[in-house]
């Protein structure tokens, strides 16, 4: 399976609650970065792309949203409202909302379907 980093993968918030994020997912990928706000990831992957972004309900109010600006890499939302009215613009089937808390079981399913459908093993 190929990394989830976050030039390989994704975007937590930097925080306890992120690195807890961060331990769940250890085991799908050596390259997980977190950040505690988007102007960070910016400023951090530059033009690279990861392969999951995950990001909390929190940082879609914050500006310059790096997964906004991508409709092909897929987003997992991790929100206190499941039927959140929160938009990210992306190409059908690349949003997945997930409510918080999330369990740990229920996040490492979600990234691991949307690494088997980038390996295309889906």
């Amino acid at each position: 399976m190929p990394p989830v980093g976050f030039p390989a993968g994704g975007f937590l918030q930097e925080d306890a609650y992120g690195n807890g994020l961060r331990l769940v997912l250890q085991k799908l990928s050596k390259h997980i970065l977190v950040f505690e706000t988007p102007e960070a990831a910016r400023k951090k992957l530059g033009k690279k792309k990861p392969m999951l972004w995950v990001v909390t309900e929190a940082l879609t109010k914050q500006p310059n949203q790096p997964w906004r600006a991508d409709k092909r890499t897929p987003v997992i939302l991790l929100s206190n409202q499941p039927e959140s009215e929160i938009t990210i613009e992306k190409n059908t089937g690349k949003v997945i909302i997930l409510p918080v808390p999330v369990l740990p079981e229920t996040l490492r399913n979600a990234v691991k379907a949307y690494l088997l459908i980038k390996e295309g093993k889906q």
